[in-house]
């Protein structure tokens, strides 16, 4: 079974099964790690368990061959755990490779996500600045937010200057 077969099953509410082949992936050496790994991290995220997905996306990130998607993904993981000190470094890593690799599709995404997890770390000048950054390379951005659902990036400007008034 490949990896797309595996998140299939997964999709299709076959967690356990999903998990055994990887398992079985991992100690066989069949596929790639980095690639194991982030099927069983997608297999945990639709079973709603975060720690575990956000484990593997670590452990993704320290293998030589993870790419600025993982930094992305691991990040929203840590950000599902409000693990947000996580999460900013990870963005950031996201914005110094999409400069390094001329890369530009996460551009957006991460300057928003970054927004909001300055706005949770207090941050809220540069959760400003980051925002401002999302809506020049995107207008009408918006975004999944775990505690907002669908986020626009006027909801998120409103949040932020809220936050900043109270704290």
């Amino acid at each position: 079974m490949n990896m797309q077969q595996i998140k299939n099953i997964a999709k299709q509410g076959e967690f356990e099964k999903a998990l055994e082949e990887c398992e079985n992936h991992l100690s066989n050496g069949l596929t790639e790690k980095v690639e194991v790994m982030r099927a069983r991290s997608h297999v945990y995220t639709l079973m709603r368990n975060y720690e575990k997905a956000l484990s593997d996306r670590e452990a993704v990130l320290e293998l030589e061959d993870c790419a600025i998607r993982d930094y992305y993904l691991a990040a929203d993981c840590a950000i599902i755990n409000e693990s947000y000190d996580k999460a900013y470094v990870w963005l950031m890593d996201v914005l110094r490779l999409s400069d390094e690799e001329g890369e530009d599709w996460f551009l957006s995404a991460a300057n928003f996500l970054l927004a909001y997890v300055q706005m949770k770390l207090g941050n809220y000048p540069d959760a400003i600045k980051f925002l401002d950054e999302a809506v020049l390379i995107e207008a009408d951005c918006s975004m999944h937010i775990p505690e907002y659902g669908m986020c626009s990036s006027s909801l998120l400007r409103s949040e932020i200057e809220k936050y900043s008034r109270y704290n």
